[in-house]
């Protein structure tokens, strides 16, 4: 009977890394000068820009967050890109006089608005100026909407700013707080259709603190993680959503109608959400990016965008490609594809407290500005976790003699 049972343990470990090698395989990729081309012809003039943003016109059909995963008829209109970010920003993307010698790129995708160009400000004096670690290059984008309600707002300053740094992309919807989910859905459009697979994809909020060298240690382990599990390359286009910030094995979904986050039984009928990432802060390689996007063009949307892409996507993405029919357990099959990073499975309490953030364990901090109610100098308090961190992570160096 043991051995029977050890026979059928190997034979599933077997299928499975069977089953990873196929997609791998299925989606390697490498920059072409065709990707090159097709990004710089999708530049927009300033004249163009300052046209779209003056005019008196309104976005495309918005997403009833009450529809929630139900199969729609038709599929999701894709966003329009307003602003892409700079050929000098994407270096190396499909040119080939630019040599991509990095062990391995990760590209931030950090959601902002117009109005917040002071914490972008912020985020290019402290973590996102960082462009190479340790053999690992990391890229900041912000996206932001085209449309806003804000009175005064003058359009010309957010053209000015990407003139500046190239770093921005604006996509044609609301730009408020009850379309962010449409932004991170534009965001992985974007990185779907012009990244490489093999890059690492970051949805962020533009007030998280975030600590480079812990990060590159993380992912490094991971790497090294899926090697040793499946012993094959691409491991980068294999690695899971990693919840960097906030992980949820077990979370209800909001049943009190006044609440924003309000989910009818109709809407959803089980009594918890699957194993799934809080916004903040999470990562995956853009090859999942362009899976998980696709599955949810056809999906009815949900208003929370971490449990919608990261939970139920991911569930449906898993059940499309079969991998299910390898595990008999809904409960194992439920935490594939996804792991938590050192500190992600803390409470709430100890979220908002800090606690445990230590300079040599602590990857993501949330300043909290984007919390209702709660009054953060935002842009004060990333600035002082870059310097503390910076310190001590000089004074480990010089102890470590390295």
């Amino acid at each position: 009977m043991f051995r029977s049972r050890r026979v059928t343990i190997l034979t599933r470990s077997f299928l499975l890394a069977a089953v990873l090698l196929l997609i791998m395989r299925c989606n390697r990729y490498e920059p072409t000068e065709t990707d090159s081309e097709r990004y710089s012809r999708q530049t927009i003039s300033d004249e163009d820009i300052h046209r779209l943003l003056t005019a008196n016109n309104s976005p495309g059909q918005d997403i009833n967050p009450r529809q929630l995963m139900k199969s729609m008829d038709n599929t999701r209109r894709r966003f329009q890109y307003v602003m892409l970010p700079s050929d000098d920003v994407m270096k190396p993307i499909g040119d080939p006089r630019n040599k991509d010698t990095a062990r391995w790129t990760s590209v931030v995708l950090v959601k902002s608005a117009q109005r917040n160009k002071n914490r972008r400000k912020a985020l290019r004096n402290t973590w996102a100026k960082v462009k190479t670690y340790n053999g690992s290059r990391f890229i900041t984008v912000f996206i932001v909407g085209q449309w806003y309600n804000d009175v005064g707002q003058d359009p010309k300053a957010i053209i000015a700013e990407h003139k500046a740094f190239g770093d921005i992309l604006m996509v044609d919807i609301q730009d408020d707080i009850t379309h962010i989910p449409e932004k991170t859905l534009a965001g992985m459009q974007w990185a779907a259709e012009f990244l490489p697979k093999s890059w690492i994809y970051s949805s962020a909020d533009d007030d998280m603190s975030f600590h480079l060298p812990n990060f590159v240690r993380y992912i490094d382990g991971s790497i090294g993680n899926m090697l040793s599990r499946t012993h094959t390359e691409p491991a980068l286009q294999s690695l899971p959503i990693m919840c960097v910030y906030c992980y949820r094995d077990v979370d209800e979904p909001v049943r009190n109608p006044k609440s924003k986050w309000y989910v009818s039984k109709e809407d959803y009928s089980p009594d918890y959400w699957p194993p799934h990432c809080r916004g903040g802060w999470y990562s995956m390689p853009v090859a999942l990016v362009a899976k998980l996007y696709n599955v949810s063009r056809r999906a009815r949307y949900l208003a929370m965008d971490d449990v919608w892409i990261t939970g139920l996507m991911r569930m449906k993405y898993l059940g499309d490609a079969h991998i299910a029919g390898i595990f008999r357990s809904v409960k194992s099959l439920a935490r594939l594809m996804i792991d938590a990073a050192p500190l992600a499975t803390r409470n709430n309490t100890e979220l908002r407290t800090h606690a445990y953030e230590t300079a040599d364990e602590v990857i993501v901090s949330h300043a909290g500005g984007n919390i209702r109610g709660r009054r953060v100098n935002v842009t004060r308090t990333l600035l002082k976790n870059w310097r503390d961190w910076y310190s001590a992570f000089l004074e480990l160096k010089m102890a470590r003699g390295s």
